[in-house]
């Protein structure tokens, strides 16, 4: 079993995530679970953009405009996760889904190479911190949402795969969310905020759960329907 964690905009906000989601990481890793980490642009990106006179858009939960320095800044935020959670004795290897075209944005949709995404993993224990810019066809990248990536790599990945939306609150305790069961709704989620605006959910039938790093750790995540 994969676990597929995907950390976008909204839980970056989070001063405690990288504390928190090493330690989440180290937990799980522990437990035999197989990891893939996708980190989406951030605050630090859109600083990058406001300081080039750009106004930062997003479409889908994702940056609209990708410029040299953001790309620059995605990949040094996946460099610096993937030291953080190496410092924490989980051997992560960051890279981006531009790399060797593991992804590119087609018209039609993502287009996942299923060979390179079955090489993510360079040995055992590895934990792939993978960013989520995607090539565009043409030699340039595209922002996408680590959900929207984690849905295309899937079916992909040579494994069941757990899809897992890291949440800056904890969604298990709250009975008004989950009503006691173990699942909790889109809408009720929605209305909440507990997403990235303007972030387009996958489609009914596809299987992904939302919890915090902490909940993600003790395996307490709950199931979105």
């Amino acid at each position: 079993m994969t676990d597929v964690l995907c950390v976008d905009v909204a839980v970056q906000e989070d001063l405690m995530l990288y504390d928190q989601l090493a330690r989440g990481v180290v937990a799980l890793s522990g437990q035999g679970r197989r990891l893939l980490i996708l980190l989406g642009s951030g605050e630090a990106e859109e600083r990058r953009l406001e300081t080039a006179g750009h106004v930062p858009v997003r479409r889908e939960g994702a940056l609209e405009r990708i410029t040299p320095p953001v790309e620059s800044s995605m990949k040094e935020s996946v460099r610096t996760l993937s030291n953080r959670l190496t410092d924490e004795g989980a051997f992560a290897v960051g890279m981006m889904a531009t790399d060797r075209n593991i992804a590119v944005q087609a018209e039609d949709g993502l287009r996942i190479s299923a060979q390179r995404a079955s090489q993510l993993w360079t040995g055992p224990g590895v934990v792939p911190v993978l960013g989520s810019l995607v090539g565009n066809g043409t030699g340039g990248a595209v922002d996408v949402h680590p959900l929207a990536l984690a849905v295309a790599l899937e079916p992909h990945l040579g494994s069941p795969a757990r899809i897992i939306l890291l949440l800056k609150h904890a969604v298990g305790p709250r009975a008004d969310l989950t009503d006691g069961k173990n699942t909790v709704s889109k809408e009720k989620l929605m209305e909440e905020g507990l997403f990235a605006p303007g972030l387009s959910l996958p489609a009914d039938g596809i299987s992904w759960y939302v919890g915090s790093p902490l909940e993600a750790s003790r395996g307490q995540v709950v199931q979105v329907r």
